[in-house]
């Protein structure tokens, strides 16, 4: 399963977990900054914003909430089921290198802001 499991795919498994929403919108962001990185270039490819705008109005949604795929979402729906990279190439050095560069950044290119723990056992505060 995870050599065939892609970003968009564990965005929609994702939502359906038992997480409680604000980790399942930590996670969503956190895919999204993932997605033009998990892409491949392909000449028709969209731009990175289009490529997150998508699965973030529609695709990353739980099954409950998700309407109607809108009609300007529809190229990047099919580049993102047609082009992305299986999780499993994280584990290349340079896909994890472009990855954690990618997630060092926020959407507009400034460096991301720190997340602190919650405090739980397994956080870093």
């Amino acid at each position: 399963m995870f050599r065939t499991l892609t970003a968009p795919s564990y965005g929609r498994l994702t939502p359906e977990s038992r997480w409680t929403r604000r980790r399942t919108t930590s996670m969503t962001y956190a895919l999204l900054s993932l997605v033009p990185t998990l892409v491949k270039d392909l000449p028709s490819r969209p731009d990175d914003e289009d490529l997150r705008a998508m699965p973030r109005e529609y695709a990353f949604l739980p099954d409950k909430r998700r309407g109607e795929l809108r009609p300007e979402h529809k190229a990047a729906f099919g580049c993102l089921e047609a082009a992305s990279r299986p999780l499993v190439d994280l584990l290349e050095p340079a896909v994890i290198r472009s990855a954690l560069d990618a997630i060092a950044l926020g959407f507009d290119g400034e460096p991301a802001a720190a997340q602190h723990g919650t405090g739980g056992p397994c956080s870093i505060t």
